[in-house]
């Protein structure tokens, strides 16, 4: 036995003289007496830090850690050096990123009314340009330690708007993406959400950080999911979305948004998202062709004023610049109404991008590349 356990003592000496020691992440010395676990909300390590590191109120803006060795921003913001190097200051950079970013929130939206496009500015700003486009009441939308993006609507006219967006500098280009994600959604809810809706700021909030939930989801981005689920200042809204979600189909979420009931989704009570306003009665459509679901791309009406009109294309009704899924026949194809006219559209099939233009009279189509 005493062989035995000198030989058990031996092995476990040579473990712990092999073993590496315990260092502190922010100033990378050896720990020999107490030290603390450290995890970020911005970050999914678990880091030790010794007690003098831990009492640090240097933190890098990115990770969220007590940071020793940084750079200081013209803006005052601190980075530390692994984050430095990915951070994001091409415009050019920041644009590409925004238009992948678009395509995805488009996707998911596709069908629920007008997709802003062309009309959306991305603009990439530092910590004071954030604070002077956000005013003195401070309206920025996606937050974590600082504002880091804000989204500016304005009606130019009649039904045209005008969207800036502004994300903050130096950000990791995951985490760039879904604040972009997060202030299109701004965008859409601004040319979509019906007149005299009265949404709570928290649910507008809630809806915007779930678009950007969803499509950091379908891009495995499991450190931007964490961040939005842990971000407290939807104030819950964010889990009533995601549980929304996860009970009904994201097509009735984002009905909900637009002419639901209530102001704010209840997480104990998810089916509250297909309460309702009563739509009113639809407007009154020149009509041309009796079939349900014709079997090719028909305009079947045109409605509303010469400002906002309405095009019955197959079984869907489009606005200018308007993206969603129309029947045809047995299939779907997928159509952006480019403009409409007294008895005409102009459609663009996307994929093929063939533009169309269809008359209320049928046999005078004419196929545009």
């Amino acid at each position: 036995m005493r062989v035995l356990l000198g030989l058990l003592l031996l092995f476990c000496g040579l473990i712990s003289a092999g073993a590496d020691p315990l260092r502190c992440a922010v100033c990378n010395q050896t720990i020999t007496d107490k030290f603390v676990w450290q995890i970020s909300h911005l970050s999914l390590d678990k880091r030790s830090v010794c007690l003098p590191c831990s009492k640090l109120t240097t933190l890098c803006f990115v990770c969220g850690f007590p940071v020793k060795s940084y750079t200081t921003l013209e803006d005052g913001r601190l980075i530390c050096e692994q984050d430095a190097p990915t951070g994001l200051t091409s415009p050019q950079d920041a644009e590409q990123i925004f238009r992948e970013t678009k395509r995805d929130v488009m996707r998911i939206l596709a069908g629920a009314g007008v997709l802003p496009d062309r009309n959306v500015k991305v603009l990439l700003v530092d910590k004071r340009q954030m604070e002077r486009a956000a005013g003195p009441l401070g309206k920025g939308h996606a937050k974590q330690t600082v504002t880091m993006g804000l989204t500016s609507s304005r009606l130019v006219k009649n039904d045209d708007w005008e969207h800036t967006i502004c994300v903050l500098d130096h950000l990791p280009p995951s985490r760039f993406a879904a604040v972009c994600a997060h202030e299109y959604s701004h965008a859409w809810i601004a040319e979509n959400v019906r007149k005299g809706r009265k949404l709570d700021a928290d649910s507008m909030e809630g809806f915007c950080e779930w678009i950007s939930y969803k499509v950091m989801s379908q891009r495995n981005e499991a450190l931007e999911k964490k961040i939005i689920l842990e971000n407290e200042y939807t104030r819950g809204q964010i889990d009533a979305f995601v549980k929304a979600d996860e009970n009904f189909r994201s097509y009735e979420v984002i009905k909900w948004i637009k002419e639901g009931v209530d102001n704010q989704i209840d997480s104990k009570d998810p089916s509250r998202v297909l309460a309702l306003e009563r739509e009113p009665a639809g407007p009154l459509w020149i009509t041309s062709a009796p079939s349900p679901v014709p079997s090719t791309l028909m305009l079947r009406g045109i409605s509303g004023s010469a400002n906002r009109r309405f095009a019955l294309i197959n079984d869907r009704t489009l606005l200018t610049n308007e993206t969603a899924k129309v029947r045809v026949g047995d299939t779907n194809v997928v159509l952006k109404c480019l403009a409409i006219g007294t008895n005409w559209a102009t459609v663009r099939i996307l994929g093929a991008e063939t533009n169309i233009q269809l008359f209320l009279n049928p046999g005078r189509e004419r196929t545009q590349r």
